[in-house]
């Protein structure tokens, strides 16, 4: 790939500042990637939502922290942040690969639960009989899914139960929009109004950067991000 802009283009989302602005991009300079980065989990989302799956410049893979703040206006590190970004990237169109200083086999179910392609620890150490974890076999996980990943030229059919239950009544309501929606009881506490349904109530019929900028509003009112954003509905 000789011009850039055709390079795949790589989120880390990392708290840790040498591991997100030096050692990631460091070791992924390797396979001929762009880098963009995110400190927390809100700032994540937001890079998410700009480079989505429908974008001039998707994403091709996220390597994301477990560990650490919802967003800039606090220093409390969230044990789940990195879940609620997966939650909230599940649409989007690429693998995420988890990379984490606190392995442990509940986070790591819990995060293939929640979409992530792979999950590795930060340390190499000897887990089940061999070493695992680690710079470089990071960058070898993320060779084999750039390798393998697939191109996302349509928008990705509705696989979360909710939403494949309820697609035709989104499809009525919302053709061809982008969409999020929240538990009902944290829509009122952070005076979100909306149209309910099964519990949950729409935030906007907004394009993906200005329902990002909503969201980013009544994130302090939220108890996590919501689980199922930028979800573009088709006509």
């Amino acid at each position: 790939m000789n011009d850039p802009n055709e390079q795949p283009l790589v989120l880390v989302v990392d708290d840790d500042p040498e591991f997100r602005e030096e050692i990631l991009p460091e070791a992924l300079a390797r396979l001929g990637v762009r880098i963009v980065t995110a400190k927390d989990v809100l700032e994540g989302c937001m890079v998410s939502a700009e480079h989505g799956s429908g974008s001039k410049d998707p994403l091709s893979l996220v390597v994301l922290d477990m560990h650490m703040p919802r967003h800039a206006k606090t220093t409390t590190i969230a044990v789940d942040g990195g879940i609620q970004f997966l939650l909230a990237h599940e649409f989007t169109g690429c693998p995420v690969v988890v990379f984490t200083a606190y392995p442990s086999y509940e986070n790591c179910a819990r995060a293939v639960r929640a979409g992530a392609a792979a999950y590795l620890p930060k340390g190499t150490q000897d887990t089940y009989g061999g070493p695992e974890g680690g710079i470089d076999q990071l960058v070898e996980i993320c060779r084999g899914l750039l390798d393998k990943r697939a191109k996302f030229d349509t928008p990705i059919p509705p696989d979360h139960e909710w939403l494949a239950q309820n697609y035709d009544w989104l499809r009525r309501e919302f053709g061809g929009s982008w969409v999020a929606f929240v538990p009902r009881a944290d829509a009122s506490l952070a005076g979100i109004a909306g149209i309910e349904r099964a519990g949950l109530v729409i935030v906007g019929r907004e394009s993906r950067e200005s329902l990002a900028q909503l969201i980013a509003g009544k994130l302090p009112l939220l108890s996590a991000i919501p689980p199922i954003a930028y979800v573009e509905i088709g006509q």
